[in-house]
């Protein structure tokens, strides 16, 4: 099952008074949950009136291939006649009219949602933070008091508000989440609970964490069952393999002779693993093989490899030499499991983090092989969704990287001052990439010394592009044998 979600928090609107602190990261924050329990998400922060508009058409059209459809906002929302609005970051607010026509009709969103249902979409989710209780109150001070008006849910939506009809909802201490996104958050990983049993875990929480000042609200009309934490959702049910192929977390082999290797690969210890290999290795008919056995076989070398087996870091050290004896029906099966591998995991939903790393240069290698191809558009593909969360993908330009050095000093074993210097900045387009906060505790005690060299692969793995594929600029030209300070574990923003 595949399930689609535009998400929108709307934090830094045009006035001071009327911007939120935490809108934006309720949205971030839900958009990364979703995306980890399986859904594809289009995530927009501050959204203009256009913005918003776009935003929604494009979900539309998206949704008709998709058997869920959800639509998070985060933000000022408005009651104007019985009407719900939901405002972009330039609502005008100096009276009812301009901020009703400078708004964005709930009315609208839902009336898309239910017009893309198709024998594929069936179940449509609307979660709305969007009543929030404004510190500095918004100008029209009647739209503030009136929260939003109830609506009746479409066949097969259920529509999920922040708190009842005509109040207000809590948007939480700056730099945390809303009272509601964090109870959202809080229960999403509940698993195999029916939705209904979800959305009631959340508001016995909002009702609890606001001593009783707030209860989020919902209306029903789903016919089908949905849950958010269950097996069914995946990234990949677009991909011309079986379920067990995709959410290998579910593999029972049914006892041929490359299924019982892939299971024996799955044993996870370093002989069993290449005695797997070399029976793979020794099979005469590949070109007969089923495709999700050998999609699912390359997925399982790349994880042998990454887990540091012998003969499948061999295999991985020059796939080159191995792979074209692999191809069946020009396409290569295996390096499509081991591409996927290195993004998705065993549940068939894109990892975010974690990423299989360990031999990006050496599959890299390949991307411009007109052999392979296809296999990296398959991948490319797959991964436009999650714009996000990666830096490149096949086919993308360059990454630029600016790196900044400092001065640093500490003191030897042997109580000696030495002065290196230190990673202190690691940027791409203007953003901070490095989370400071965490590299820096307990530096102290806990850094470690590497080339100008070993830092750009370090980089280049935490960053999921090749090497060839970074342009490092660097306010600091050191030699490579000069040792430069880093923290024992490089913690990247997320």
């Amino acid at each position: 099952m595949n399930a689609l979600a535009l998400v929108i928090g709307n934090s830094n609107y045009t006035l001071e008074k009327h911007k939120l602190p935490n809108a934006a990261k309720d949205a971030i924050d839900v958009s990364k949950k979703l995306t980890d329990l399986g859904f594809t998400v289009d995530r927009h922060i501050d959204c203009t009136g256009q913005d918003f508009e776009k935003a929604v058409q494009l979900f539309s059209a998206k949704l008709k291939n998709f058997a869920v459809g959800l639509f998070y906002f985060a933000g000022h929302g408005l009651q104007v006649k019985g009407q719900n609005y939901l405002t972009a970051i330039n609502t005008r607010f100096e009276d009812e009219l301009s901020a009703q026509y400078s708004s964005y009709n709930l009315a609208m969103i839902l009336d898309y949602m239910d017009r893309s249902k198709s024998s594929e979409n069936s179940i449509n989710i609307v979660v709305l933070d969007a009543c929030r209780d404004n510190p500095w109150n918004i100008a029209v001070r009647s739209l503030n008091q009136q929260g939003l008006a109830p609506v009746f849910a479409p066949k097969g939506t259920i529509i999920a508000y922040s708190t009842s009809p005509g109040q207000t909802a809590k948007d939480g201490i700056e730099g945390t989440n809303s009272v509601y996104a964090e109870a959202f958050l809080n229960h999403i990983d509940d698993t195999d609970i029916p939705i209904e049993e979800f959305f009631k875990r959340v508001r016995t929480s909002v009702y609890d964490m606001t001593d009783g000042k707030q209860t989020s609200w919902e209306h029903t009309s789903l016919i089908g069952n949905f849950n958010f934490n269950g097996k069914d959702l995946n990234h990949s049910v677009n991909l011309p393999y079986s379920h067990y192929g995709i959410a290998d977390k579910y593999f029972v082999s049914n006892g041929n002779d490359l299924q019982e290797i892939i299971l024996q690969m799955r044993i996870y210890n370093w002989d069993s693993q290449n005695s797997a290999l070399r029976k793979f290795k020794n099979l005469s008919d590949i070109g007969n093989k089923n495709t999700s056995d050998l999609f699912l076989m390359g997925r399982n070398i790349l994880q042998a490899a990454h887990g540091g087996e012998w003969s499948a870091m061999k295999f991985m050290a020059n796939p080159s030499y191995w792979l074209p004896s692999m191809a069946t029906d020009d396409e290569n099966h295996v390096l499509n499991g081991i591409l996927f591998e290195m993004y998705f995991n065993n549940q068939g939903r894109f990892r975010q983090t974690n990423f299989k790393n360990n031999f990006l240069d050496e599959i890299y290698l390949l991307e411009d092989d007109i052999e392979y191809a296809s296999a990296f558009n398959m991948i490319g593909q797959h991964l436009k969704p999650f714009k996000n969360y990666i830096f490149y993908k096949p086919g993308s330009p360059t990454v630029p990287i600016e790196i900044k050095f400092e001065n640093y000093e500490y003191l030897t074993f042997q109580k000696k001052l030495v002065t290196r210097l230190r990673l202190a900045s690691v940027k791409h387009q203007g953003f901070e990439l490095l989370d400071k906060v965490r590299m820096n505790e307990d530096l102290e005690f806990n850094f470690d010394k590497v080339s100008f060299t070993d830092l750009k692969k370090m980089l280049s793995k935490l960053l999921m592009v090749p090497l060839k594929k970074l342009r490092f600029s660097t306010d600091r030209h050191p030699v490579d044998n000069e040792p430069i300070v880093i923290p024992y574990k490089i913690a990247l923003i997320s």
